[in-house]
């Protein structure tokens, strides 16, 4: 019923989306990653969400990183559209919808990856890290298992942090009243440390740090 509620709000302001959206091509990243975050916020407001960061000052000061957080919800992605204080594109599978903005996530240029394409995307998301673009990925998919760890090589290859993030209480967010969801950054990984490890050894690493900050609380 509060999707069905939002959903009617949506209607009225769907084509000034659709014009900011059509007209912010003009704009370079940080422009069009502005624009994105001021509807993931606006939609968030609508569906009565209040977002508590925690421990954004673990982030490093410089950029390059790979933000990986657990994903009980389809509206992680706007969550940490608003809750993340630095600029990203997201590392996806094809198919992935963003409620309300799928358009936007073009615009902030994810990669969306596939079966075949998926080595060449790793290389061009390496490049980028390489080059101080931040990442997001999510470690598991709401119906389906954890991720392969096979998508931590684009990290391995331009020997660039990450960064794990929790996301508490998500799967409130369809309840009606006030809802407050945590996003808490946790502990970086710089890659002294996971390197000398596998990939599988360091995503176990990485599932240890988020259920620790979630049983935390």
């Amino acid at each position: 019923m509060k999707r069905f509620f939002n959903f009617i709000k949506l209607v009225f302001v769907a084509p000034t989306m659709f014009f900011t959206r059509l007209h912010s091509n003009k704009l370079d990243f940080e422009g069009k990653f502005h624009l994105t975050r001021i509807w993931a916020n606006f939609i968030l407001r609508g569906l009565s969400v209040r977002i508590k960061v925690k421990n954004a000052n673990l982030i490093p000061l410089e950029d390059g990183y790979t933000f990986i957080s657990n994903h009980d919800s389809n509206y992680d992605g706007l969550l940490m559209i608003s809750a993340n204080p630095l600029d990203f594109s997201f590392f996806v599978k094809e198919k992935t919808r963003l409620p309300y903005m799928t358009a936007f996530l073009k615009l902030i240029d994810t990669i969306f990856y596939s079966t075949a394409t998926i080595a060449d995307d790793l290389i061009a998301m390496s490049q980028k890290l390489s080059q101080k673009h931040n990442f997001h990925l999510f470690i598991n998919d709401p119906k389906e298992a954890s991720i392969s760890s096979d998508l931590l090589n684009a990290a391995y290859l331009s020997k660039t942090a990450i960064i794990p993030v929790a996301i508490r209480n998500a799967k409130s967010i369809m309840k009606f009243g006030l809802n407050t969801i945590t996003v808490s950054f946790c502990t970086p990984l710089h890659f002294e440390e996971y390197g000398p490890l596998s990939p599988r050894d360091t995503l176990t690493e990485i599932t240890k740090r988020i259920e620790n900050e979630l049983k935390e609380g």
